[in-house]
């Protein structure tokens, strides 16, 4: 997986939605669409797990300016914002975002230039090595709104129901990693061995463009974790998130978490791969 994060200086004063998600992935698309029409309408109308996560655009090294739902944006600042891609086989898309730099982009009606661009690239099978790891407690930071769903309903959940968040970030791991883990077994043993043990939520209601609104949570939530079958699965996939986003929306910004303060409490690793 491919994660491209870009540094953009503004070149007017101005203002964006708070929530800008929908606006960064427009201008992540339109840029596929220059080079690559065709691809970009595929994506665009993909009705599979999308191989895109975005995250939206904040300012680096001061607190976002919010007012009344928007936030302000100064030429005497950087600001970032971020693309993951999933499938290490979509190498026009890798090729189009790894050369995107010095380059003029315009999100709403403010031009950026981009001032800096960092590439992670991250095998799975690097991945899996690095965090197959048994930990009792992790602590995971909602840092966007997040909406969960159940497959037989159409009602949200907007709660951080551990079997639901796996089973999301397990359904778009087999998607694209090659290294698959049954998704359903895993669901039926988080409900059994994973429960919340911390949390500090809120909810939230964002626009995602075209007077859609979306609610979910924020904030933070601490999982304690059983021993057993899938327990090293938890880390893997929660680390995961952090690349991929987790929820629906995942594309327009939503769903983007970060480990944190994780505790090991048995460093064995068994055979994953």
């Amino acid at each position: 997986m491919y994660q491209f994060i870009y540094d953009l200086k503004p070149e007017l004063n101005g203002q964006l939605p708070a929530f800008n998600g929908h606006l960064v992935y427009a201008t992540y698309l339109n840029l596929i669409s220059i080079e690559k029409p065709t691809l970009a309408e595929k994506l665009h109308t993909l009705k599979k797990i999308s191989p895109l996560a975005i995250t939206a655009l904040r300012p680096i090294g001061r607190k976002a300016e919010i007012i009344q739902g928007f936030m302000k944006i100064r030429m005497d600042t950087i600001y970032r914002t971020s693309i993951t891609i999933l499938d290490d086989n979509m190498t026009e898309l890798i090729d189009i975002f790894g050369t995107l730099s010095n380059i003029r982009i315009k999100l709403g009606l403010i031009p950026f230039i981009v001032s800096g661009l960092q590439v992670k690239y991250v095998p799975y099978k690097t991945h899996v090595e690095e965090h197959a790891k048994y930990k009792s407690l992790i602590r995971v930071h909602f840092l966007t709104p997040t909406q969960l769903s159940i497959r037989e309903s159409r009602q949200p959940v907007i709660l951080p129901r551990p079997e639901l968040i796996l089973n999301n970030l397990a359904r778009i791991w087999n998607s694209f990693s090659g290294i698959n883990v049954d998704s359903t077994t895993l669901y039926e043993w988080c409900e059994k061995n994973v429960y919340v043990r911390e949390v500090d939520i809120v909810s939230r209601e964002v626009d995602i463009g075209k007077k859609v609104k979306q609610v979910g949570f924020k904030g933070h939530v601490a999982f304690r974790v059983n021993e057993g079958d899938y327990a090293e699965w938890i880390n893997i996939l929660l680390k995961f998130g952090e690349f991929s986003n987790v929820g629906v929306k995942r594309t327009f910004g939503m769903g983007v978490i970060q480990v944190i303060n994780t505790k090991t409490t048995n460093n064995r690793r068994n055979a994953l791969i």
